[in-house]
């Protein structure tokens, strides 16, 4: 054998062992992810604004109010209503010493009414904003005793969950 044949057989046998030497070993693992979705409820809404009215209006008025609220899809909740001038049950507007009594309902024949104690309930959330519209009554003739002026109410909504 001359030296071309002998290098000749090292180019072709030599790239075969480096490469039978070369390959990488493995192994395996199995991981386990995981992920908790908690529940959550956010609440927002409109103001309610009765208008302006004189003190001879002798029927009733009315007004409303988009609640918007967004829960985990499938948590069940429930919205109460309270007022900060009126108690657990009642609502009250407040002008100084002078007060003009009113309801919120959770239907526009104003048969279910909102309160602290009375929620709407039954709701479950869909992961997406839902939108719940409160009614808003001050019975006839309320205003008929009261003076002139701007009365307020503050009312917190709740969503219990």
């Amino acid at each position: 054998m001359n030296a071309k044949q002998i290098y000749l057989i090292f180019a072709l046998v030599m790239p075969v062992a480096l490469t039978a030497h070369a390959q990488d070993a493995s192994t395996s693992a199995n991981m386990h992810v995981t992920l908790e979705v908690l529940k959550s409820c956010a609440v927002s809404a409109e103001d309610m604004n009765f208008g302006e009215h004189a003190s001879s209006e002798t029927a009733e008025l009315t007004a409303d109010s988009t609640v918007t609220v967004t829960c985990t899809s499938g948590t069940e909740y429930k919205l109460n209503a309270t007022s900060a001038n009126g108690g657990a049950d009642a609502f009250t507007l407040v002008s100084g010493n002078s007060s003009v009594a009113y309801n919120l309902y959770a239907d526009d024949a104003k048969t279910q009414q909102v309160t602290s104690t009375t929620p709407i309930e039954n709701m479950t959330g869909t992961g997406n904003e839902q939108e719940i519209t409160l009614y808003g009554k001050i019975a006839s003739g309320a205003l008929a005793q009261v003076p002139a002026g701007t009365y307020e109410d503050n009312v917190t909504l709740q969503v219990t969950y």
